[in-house]
């Protein structure tokens, strides 16, 4: 029904849904870590949340005055340095290393 705007609705309803739910069930998870970690791991977690948020900043302001070279190396930097913070806390725990594997139709 490619030209049917409800099934469309629909579809992007239940896709928004669908992501709503799994970003639900990571923040439970990452708030569960959290409780149960300690001071370093705290720390570690204070700086991916940072590092998250400075990317999500960046993609959102978008290019800016920024030239493109400048600013895919800024998005590369924020993107290399959450995946050196999850590396970090995943060596720290076995639970939260499962929890952040990349999802794959495998």
């Amino acid at each position: 029904m490619p030209e049917s705007k409800d099934a469309a609705r629909l579809a992007m309803e239940t896709i928004l849904r669908s992501k709503g739910r799994g970003l639900d069930a990571m923040s439970d998870s990452i708030a569960t870590f959290r409780r149960h970690s300690n001071a370093e791991q705290q720390k570690l977690f204070d700086r991916l949340a940072s590092a998250r948020s400075q990317l999500a900043n960046l993609t959102l302001r978008g290019l800016g005055g920024d030239k493109p070279d400048a600013y895919r190396a800024q998005l590369k930097r924020y993107e290399e340095e959450i995946d050196q913070l999850e590396a970090e806390l995943s060596r720290h725990s076995a639970e939260f290393a499962t929890d952040i594997k990349a999802v794959s139709l495998q």
